[in-house]
């Protein structure tokens, strides 16, 4: 008789996020700047998580369980020259890879928090790497993943952007080799203008409404069936505010993007 003993799926991946460059003295960088960019991973995270659980649109909360399954805990350290952020799912990984204790030989469930950390850092490495010929399958990729994707990645990249900071970000799963990428200024800046650019951030959608204010500079006011919202016309010819008239019911083409502040709450753009 043969019986096996533990399982490798007790062992907690872990990621490792190292800031070093300009904007590190020592080991020391400023606690504003490196929290917002350690709370943006953390969102990136759960975004992937909720868009590869099927959730892709910018509207509504992710839903609490993956949340839970995405939050990942902190242990900083530092080193001379850099700041080290070890991050680690707060979740048990049994809890997914062997639910209810049962482990399967054959594919066995990987945790929701593997697989956006996995995603992330490999989207992270190609658009650090970009070249004109990866223009197409890089913005095809991050449409599919949907616009709260887009999103949360241009906040991350900003973030970096900001700071003069070199991100070192790596991942180790359990049985898997160590994936990792490196993003500098420059590159952090390019991701979210890339982003912005091709208006990843955003989801199309036809709304209707009454006109209530109609501009050729200002921001359109419109009457939706519940709220009222300001929408920014400056895309459209100057000719067209001439064909309409306040009071009318028109039918829109909107781009919406939706950008998540620090306190939580969202903002919305039309």
């Amino acid at each position: 008789m043969i019986k096996q003993e533990g399982s490798p799926r007790s062992i907690r991946s872990e990621g490792f996020l190292r800031l070093h460059g300009d904007g590190v003295e020592g080991n020391t960088a400023p606690l504003d700047l490196v929290g917002k960019i350690a709370l943006a991973w953390q969102k990136a995270i759960t975004a992937f998580g909720a868009s590869i659980e099927g959730i892709r649109t910018p509207q509504g909360k992710i839903p609490v369980d993956i949340g839970m399954r995405t939050r990942l805990d902190l242990t900083a350290s530092p080193l001379p020259g850099s700041i080290i952020l070890h991050v680690s799912p707060h979740r048990d990984p049994l809890d997914e890879a062997e639910p209810n204790g049962n482990r399967s030989l054959i594919d066995a469930p990987r945790p929701l928090a593997d697989q956006s950390s996995a995603r992330l850092i490999d989207l992270l490495a190609r658009a650090s790497n970009y070249q004109p010929s990866d223009h197409d399958g890089l913005a095809s990729e991050v449409r599919e993943l949907g616009p709260r994707v887009g999103s949360a990645l241009a906040q991350f990249a900003r973030e970096v952007g900001k700071g003069s900071l070199i991100l070192d970000a790596s991942w180790q799963e359990p049985g898997a080799s160590t994936i990792s990428t490196r993003l500098d200024e420059t590159g952090a800046r390019f991701i979210a203008s890339f982003i912005e650019g091709q208006e990843l951030d955003g989801v199309e959608e036809t709304l209707s409404g009454t006109l209530a204010t109609i501009s050729v500079s200002e921001r359109w006011l419109v009457e939706l069936a519940d709220e009222a919202v300001h929408m920014d016309a400056s895309s459209l010819s100057s000719d067209v505010p001439a064909r309409w008239r306040v009071g009318q019911r028109v039918r829109l083409r909107v781009l919406i993007t939706v950008r998540e502040q620090p306190d939580g709450a969202t903002r919305r753009k039309f």
